[in-house]
């Protein structure tokens, strides 16, 4: 059986079989060799190879490519008002220029409509990443008697919060809270909202009055939490 080996300019691979070459699919200029060639031939040169081939689409036309573009760009702007421009232009460099500067108009109109809307689109998303792009420095917390209602329980958290994304700002903080013991004992898990928010790149002290029941059974705990999640926005003056 023929051992077929295939050269792709660095280095050489093989051997294969016929079979193999339909598999794998070779281009016309695939470099061939195989015991009784002289020297690597490419593929195209092979009688045997010629139904193997895969067919490659032609050179791009570009006089086409730039009429394609050009149509494209009427359809954006209003078509009659380029046409009657265009034919009131007396040479081919005017009306080539003229040409080029709708084209390049058009670029720029929708580089500015597509950045706007992955703006808004990415909005989203971003509430997946609030957890990665804002840091929590210091968190503490603890349950102990209200001073003011000896009935209730004040729950409280705080810590330093730092918002790494130039770009969102965060509101509406939901925070996962652990309730301990004095030996460290979990004793319950509950997540809350904070209702604050932090500008793009800004630093504020975290610091919230929990609405909620502590776990029954003691007087004190300490609190150990987390961000969970947190709205995003873009700031006004950025929109």
């Amino acid at each position: 059986m023929k051992s077929y080996f295939i050269h792709d300019g660095n280095q050489k691979t093989g051997p294969f079989t016929f079979d193999d070459l339909k598999q794998r699919g070779i281009e016309a200029s695939t470099l061939i060799w195989f015991d009784g060639l002289d020297k690597w031939t490419e593929a195209t040169n092979i009688q045997e190879l010629k139904d193997v081939i895969i067919k490659s689409p032609p050179p791009l036309d570009k006089t086409s490519s730039l009429k394609q573009t050009l149509d494209k760009t009427k359809k954006i702007l209003d078509s009659d008002i380029v046409d009657e421009i265009e034919n009131k232009i007396p040479n081919k460099k005017g009306k080539r220029v003229f040409t080029w500067s709708i084209i390049i108009l058009a670029i720029v109109g929708l580089f500015y409509i597509g950045n706007n809307l992955l703006k808004k689109g990415t909005i989203s998303s971003a509430k997946g990443i609030a957890v990665d792009s804002i840091a929590i420095i210091n968190p503490s917390g603890v349950v102990h008697e209200d001073w003011y209602d000896k009935d209730k329980m004040y729950i409280g958290i705080s810590g330093k919060m730092m918002n790494k994304s130039s770009v969102y700002s965060y509101k509406d903080f939901v925070v996962e809270v652990k309730y301990l013991t004095e030996t460290n004992t979990l004793v319950d898990t509950k997540q809350y909202t904070v209702f604050q928010s932090i500008k793009p790149l800004d630093k504020i002290d975290f610091n919230a009055r929990l609405d909620g029941e502590a776990p029954k059974g003691s007087k004190y705990y300490s609190l150990d939490w987390k961000l969970i999640s947190a709205t995003p926005f873009i700031p006004e003056k950025d929109k």
